[in-house]
């Protein structure tokens, strides 16, 4: 019942209503919501696109990472195979000289080799179970001075060939200290000697940092467990969001955006160390000149609508002040008050509707005996004469105009173009005799199939072989032309590859034979068969005539005939999907009895 009445309501609306809610539901309304959607899909794609190849960043800074961690591991090697090492921690030198001398000839040249060869190390020391071997401070001590319990217990449970990794900080905003520890063994790894301690400077961990984001935009937590061991925000976190990340980090994913507070969250673990390290972008960050240039983009946008719809708002009120004065002028009119409409007649739907209203006038006023409607009807068809005459060489004028103006800006294919329509254009427009010679009416072919090319493009190929003098060769004027227009409208128009119209002229004998063929579908046998008969004169000409086709192939035989005299004709061959070819075959000269009226 709503609907009906809403659909009552619409009807009963004024034009211009019904045009601007037209606009607004139909333009308007679908415009925008398609905008802000396109504006939802577009973030959302870039947002996962952002985080994901920020996750690749983070991955390859990781990798870069673990190889310095890696280069600090290999030192323990210098250590555990260097058999003067393991022979000093496992006792074997007894005096006291013998010890200072092995240390300083053998174990001090391999530490310092250590910090020289990687700029990361800040220390290496050794820490021994053998209570006789003497300790160096800062590079040999004893295991006991190992206090840390976290440190002594991680140590009890560190299997052979395994090292481990440990971070200390002191404060959650103060990067945390590594250090690297593994257990240096006796030649047969049967007993424990000591344990290595290698510390990396911060340097380190300040490239990795470097790599994954610059210094303005750093924000990177360190995290273990669910709980921040260090964090170095730029970006006001509370403890309760940073709660949440971490919480959904521990679940499983990697890497996300927090769409609530609009946060790119990236993660990853480092192999060997203990903790995972997070890194957080906000979006604003991230995508300030993104959103710049969006908010500049929507701002065209809608501005560009805004004067759409004005122009729009201009159009559709040219159109409804022309049908409601024409309205109003109809009011006006009454049974002794016939005026016709003589506001501006255009040629669109609304100039046929006014144009179709004064014929009505017209009438109406002729069967009501008017007394000036003859001289009304003279002066509006001599209006119509005015306004439609054209003088050929106006239009011969302007293209050439047109031609002359495109050849300097050197575009030769619309130069081409202008040129061959001009000559097509001349040659149908031109007054003189209804014959012409043979080889401009072939001519003429030419540049019609020229100008259909345009159109066509690839899907039309033609070829013209003369292989007979055409010079004192007389036709009449436009007998081929309609032949070629039937290839294309009827036989390459209905593929839509397209395909070829072959021209070919030849002298057979004392006669010129003249032949047109295409290569598309063909024609049915019951449609070649009546115009065989039309041809021939067995049916009549009526039966020609259809929807798809007139009375062009007629008007042809017939004036090829009356034109060239007996023996002249024009046959058709075709088949289904064969193609269809037309051929004209004349004696050259005008018959003496021909008619003189040459028309087409």
């Amino acid at each position: 019942m709503f609907l009906r009445n809403a659909a009552a309501r619409f009807r009963d609306m004024r034009i211009a209503s019904k045009m601007l809610i037209g606009y607004l539901v139909l333009v308007m309304v679908p415009t925008i919501a398609f905008g802000a959607l396109f504006y939802h899909q577009f973030y959302s794609n870039i947002f996962k696109d952002y985080s994901e190849s920020q996750q690749h960043l983070v991955q390859l800074a990781s990798n870069s990472f673990e190889v310095s961690l890696a280069q600090a591991e290999s030192i323990y090697n210098l250590f555990q195979y260097n058999p003067e090492v393991t022979d000093h921690l496992g006792g074997h030198y007894t005096s006291d000289a013998d010890q200072v001398y092995n240390y300083l000839k053998n174990i001090r040249p391999v530490i310092n080799f250590a910090l020289s060869g990687n700029s990361f190390i800040r220390s290496v020391q050794l820490y021994v179970r053998n209570k006789q071997v003497l300790p160096v401070q800062g590079e040999l001590g004893y295991e006991s001075d190992l206090t840390n319990p976290r440190v002594v217990d991680t140590l009890k449970t560190l299997s052979v060939n395994r090292g481990v990794w440990m971070a200390e900080s002191k404060a959650a905003d103060q990067a945390p200290t590594m250090t690297y520890y593994q257990k240096i063994y006796d030649p047969t790894f049967s007993f424990e000697l000591g344990v290595l301690k290698v510390e990396v400077r911060p340097d380190i961990m300040t490239d990795f940092f470097n790599s994954v984001a610059p210094e303005p935009n750093r924000n990177i937590v360190f995290y273990q467990d669910g709980q921040a061991l260090y964090r170095s925000l730029n970006i006001d976190l509370p403890r309760q969001q940073m709660d949440a990340i971490l919480a959904r980090l521990q679940s499983g994913d990697d890497h996300f955006y927090w769409q609530e507070h609009k946060l790119f969250i990236n993660s990853i673990a480092i192999k060997g160390l203990p903790f995972r390290i997070m890194l957080i972008n906000g979006v604003d960050g991230a995508f300030s000149h993104v959103r710049e240039r969006t908010i500049g983009f929507a701002g065209v946008l809608v501005g560009l609508l805004a004067l759409l719809s004005l122009v729009y708002y201009l159009i559709v009120s040219t159109i409804t002040k022309r049908i409601v004065r024409l309205a109003k002028h109809m009011r006006k009119v009454d049974q002794d008050h016939l005026p016709e409409y003589v506001g501006r007649v255009d040629k669109d739907e609304i100039g046929l509707l006014t144009a179709s209203y004064n014929l009505m006038i017209r009438r109406i006023d002729d069967l009501l005996n008017r007394v000036h409607r003859a001289e009304l009807m003279k002066k509006e068809a001599d209006y119509q004469v005015l306004q439609a005459q054209i003088k050929p060489h106006f239009l011969y004028n302007t293209l050439e105009s047109i031609r002359m103006l495109a050849e300097i800006n050197d575009d030769e294919e619309v130069v081409e173009a202008i040129y061959t329509f001009g000559r097509l254009l001349r040659y149908s427009l031109s007054s003189g005799e209804n014959d012409t010679p043979l080889a401009e009416e072939i001519e003429n072919v030419r540049h019609y199939l020229q100008v259909h090319k345009i159109r066509m493009e690839d899907k039309l190929k033609f070829d013209f072989r003369i292989e007979t003098d055409l010079s004192d060769i007389r036709c009449p004027r436009f007998i081929l032309q309609p032949l070629v227009e039937n290839c294309i409208v009827h036989g390459l128009g209905k593929s839509r590859k397209g395909g070829r119209i072959d021209v070919h002229v030849c002298r057979e004998d004392d006669r010129i034979r003249i032949s047109i063929a295409d290569d598309g579908g063909g024609v049915p046998p019951e449609r070649l068969e009546t115009i065989r008969g039309v041809l021939d004169k067995r049916l009549n000409k009526n039966r020609l005539q259809t929807t798809g086709s007139g009375m062009g192939l007629y008007n042809v035989s017939e004036r090829i005939k009356a034109y060239f005299g007996p023996g002249s004709e024009l046959r058709i061959d075709s088949g289904p999907d064969e193609g269809t070819r037309y051929t004209i075959i004349f004696r050259p000269g005008r018959d003496s009895d021909a008619e003189s009226d040459d028309r087409r």
